[in-house]
């Protein structure tokens, strides 16, 4: 056995008898070994051990303190790790099953020869080194399944658990304890539609050795909450050097929100459709290469008269067949891809018509299955326009010997027909300076031609971003000999589509650059209106569930209450008293009350978001106003609280419209009382601060949801926690118009079963 691996290892001697410590050493030293020191007792081992930390100690047993060499080894095991060889004179049993508890890596009886000595070293060290390594393989393991994200876990072949890594616990709320002990509670726990199948995967996959790996099994289970969970079961044989079957490794993934997500997508792809198919520019959608959908302006495009003309076509009858390989090969790019840059195609259209088409091409989802979107523009016109530029520059290569002549006819050929472009065009130089500009691109500088020529965009005056943009792709175009095309949003909002074309030289060198710029800021704003309309319709949808939930809950209870009144005076009207006829009639126009109450609510915050909302500005004296609101409140049935007001005012009157803020104070004042514990404490407090007056309304009653404070304002909407407390739930909606009509905002504060406190400002101005 070679000791190149252990050559150089630090070894510690304890013998109290010197010559064959010393000898020792001699050895060990010759051999290539580092020889740390002797100890002659227990004690001092156990400090050369600590001060050194040596890689090996050769420990004789019996030492002459009282520590002993068991016991001092016993000691140095509790604060490091270091392999022993015991040395002993005795070889009697007592001693040798003694020294077995410490855990030595071999022994040497005395005497004994030089070669037992080395190679009871090499061997302990290369075992010592070998078991470290075990033990940070297994640490390293178990480190790593148990903080696994996803649910690791091996299923023996009885199906019970031989491991489980504590992610089971955040998928089904089931700790590992509780499935290394019940066998049975995985089984238990799936939901009951998908049990058949999953005991069938259970039993034909994990009872017996089968080297099929099973990967996307999935079944839902119940957790611990009783919340139904998707999950991705994938499972693969365990297999011993012996080829023994151990069982199957599992790995479960929780894909309840990837499930949820896709059943959202699904009903979002109803109200996109809508959208899209309406949206003035062409988009259509394939799978598999066959198109399946093509909004309105797309059919117009392509000539067809109906849906059904391009409905099942596949994607290559369209294009041209000198482009089919070509097209080909993008369509495996975006299934593979999110997004593909902007490139032109040739299409033909249903009437056999060829005209060429800038092509967008994304991946996306239609019917919850990958397709591909693309959306076509016709540059048939700027086509003609760059083919023409092209031919130019191939007549100046094919005509070397009349090249002063003919660029003078063909720069005036291309100034003409810059001039008919709709697109800026212009020629840049290496030092990014225009030497050629058409009117277009002039008069988005709000300037003539001539005043830009010659000049870079940096010294016309465009923004650094812009121009780090521009020269950044101009250089390309120098550096690569090859087209170049970016979108610019510039200062004023445009958006400009910017095509950059090399020009080369007789040597073939780039020259010049020309720059092709579309204004495509229609076409931005549109994607930017769609998306506006997708959040409108959102909030649309929301309104009209609350009102139509408001409505049907808060007029079918008086109009209840009107109905069996009526009913009951109807049938026993003339038997009664009048004392008990009156209450009847009482209570239906209590009812009435409500009703009138509610809608007159509804009306008020119409008028209010319409700007009807009569707004009538006086002096008025506030404090008597909020006694007056006080001793309404002290009025409502349930009111039994300490209301405490605090004026940090220089004045008494001002310019207010007081019903209006009797209003605001009564909504916020009675709410807090209807919110809040009976003999609780409300604090409202008034301060003036130059032109405005700041209110605070604090009570410590239930609070409200931290998650629900963004939508404390809007119609309809009620904190989750209010109870059977009643309410429509357009009090603060109406406060804040009221509030906004003297040009004041508002904000609230607020923790729950802490209270809350509603804050808004007015302005005091005359005008």
């Amino acid at each position: 056995m070679s000791n190149q691996l252990n050559s150089k290892a630090n070894i510690l001697i304890v013998d109290d008898d010197v010559l064959i410590a010393e000898s020792i050493r001699f050895l060990i030293k010759k051999a290539g070994y580092n020889s740390i020191g002797i100890a002659v007792s227990g004690a001092q081992a156990i400090e050369l051990a600590k001060e050194k930390q040596p890689n090996l100690i050769l420990m004789d047993i019996n030492l002459g303190d009282s520590i002993g060499g068991i016991t001092a080894a016993t000691e140095i095991q509790e604060f490091a790790d270091i392999p022993f060889i015991f040395l002993t004179a005795y070889s009697d049993p007592a001693t040798i099953e003694k020294a077995k508890k410490v855990g030595p890596f071999g022994y040497l009886i005395k005497p004994f020869d030089n070669r037992e000595v080395l190679v009871a070293i090499e061997t302990a060290l290369y075992k010592h080194s070998f078991d470290k390594k075990i033990k940070e393989q297994e640490l390293l393991f178990r480190t790593v399944a148990n903080h696994a994200y996803e649910w690791e876990s091996w299923l023996l072949p009885d199906l019970k658990f031989k491991y489980c890594s504590p992610s089971c616990e955040r998928v089904t709320g089931f700790k590992d304890i509780e499935f290394m002990s019940n066998p049975h509670l995985l089984s238990e726990i799936v939901h009951p539609d998908d049990r058949e199948s999953f005991e069938y995967h259970i039993n034909k996959f994990h009872s017996e050795k089968i080297d099929e790996t099973v990967e996307g099994f999935e079944f839902r289970i119940n957790d611990k909450f009783g919340r139904v969970k998707h999950i991705r079961h994938t499972c693969i044989s365990i297999i011993d050097e012996k080829d023994n079957y151990l069982g199957r490794r599992v790995t479960n993934v929780d894909i309840t929100e990837r499930m949820e997500a896709q059943e959202a997508l699904k009903e979002s792809e109803v109200r996109y459709r809508r959208l899209v198919d309406n949206a003035p520019i062409s988009i259509a959608v394939y799978q598999n290469g066959v198109f399946v959908f093509v909004n309105t302006f797309g059919l117009k495009l392509m000539g067809a008269s109906s849906p059904a003309d391009l409905l099942g076509k596949s994607v290559l009858e369209i294009v041209h067949p000198d482009s089919l390989n070509e097209v080909v090969n993008r369509m495996l790019l975006v299934a593979n891809s999110s997004e593909l840059p902007a490139f032109e195609e040739r299409l033909i259209k249903l009437d056999g018509t060829i005209f060429d088409a800038e092509v967008t091409a994304s991946s996306t989802l239609f019917n919850g299955k990958p397709a591909a979107q693309v959306i076509v523009k016709d540059i048939t016109e700027r086509k003609l326009i760059e083919n023409e530029l092209k031919k130019y520059r191939e007549h100046l290569e094919d005509i070397v010997e009349e090249r002063t002549l003919e660029l003078t006819s063909s720069e005036e050929r291309f100034k003409k027909l810059s001039e008919l472009s709709k697109d800026s065009i212009s020629r840049i130089d290496r030092n990014y300076r225009l030497c050629y500009a058409n009117s277009i691109l002039a008069s988005r500088w709000g300037t003539k031609i001539e005043n830009i020529l010659g000049r870079s965009f940096k010294e016309l005056g465009a923004p650094k971003e812009i121009v780090n943009i521009e020269e950044a792709a101009i250089k390309k175009v120098f550096t690569t000999g090859k087209e170049n095309r970016i979108e610019l949003n510039l200062p004023s909002g445009q958006w400009i589509d910017w095509y950059l074309v090399p020009e080369f030289n007789a040597l073939n060198e780039v020259e010049t650059v020309l720059g092709f710029g579309r204004d495509i800021t229609e076409i931005k704003n549109l994607q930017e209106n769609i998306q506006k309309a997708f959040v409108k319709e959102k909030e649309l949808n929301e309104i009209k569930t609350n009102f139509v939930s408001f409505a049907s809950h808060e007029f079918r209870t008086p109009l209840t209450s009107i109905q069996s009144s009526t009913d009951l005076l109807k049938l026993f009207g003339r038997t009664w008293s009048e004392e008990k006829y009156n209450k009847y009639l009482s209570q239906i126009g209590s009812s009435v009350d409500e009703m009138t109450h509610m809608l007159n609510q509804v009306l008020t915050l119409n008028k209010a978001e319409k700007g009807k909302q009569k707004f009538e500005v006086d002096l008025i004296p506030l404090r008597s106003l909020i006694e007056e609101v006080i001793k309404n409140i002290e009025t409502l049935p349930y009111f039994n609280h300490n209301v405490e007001v605090i004026y940090n005012i220089q004045n008494n009157e001002f310019f207010l419209d007081g019903e209006i803020i009797k209003r605001i104070l009564n909504n916020l004042v009675s709410n807090s009382v209807k919110y809040s514990p009976s003999e609780s404490a409300i604090t409202l407090s008034i301060s003036q601060q130059e032109n405005y007056l700041h209110f605070s309304v604090q009570d410590y009653g239930i609070g409200i949801p931290k998650n629900e404070l963004k939508n404390i304002f809007e119609p309809f909407h009620r904190a989750s926690n209010v109870g059977s407390a009643e309410g429509s739930g357009l009090g603060l909606a109406i406060v804040k118009q009221m509030v906004e009509l003297h040009k004041g905002t508002m904000s609230v504060e607020s923790e729950i079963k802490k209270g809350t406190k509603i804050l808004f400002s007015i302005n005091i101005e005359k005008d």
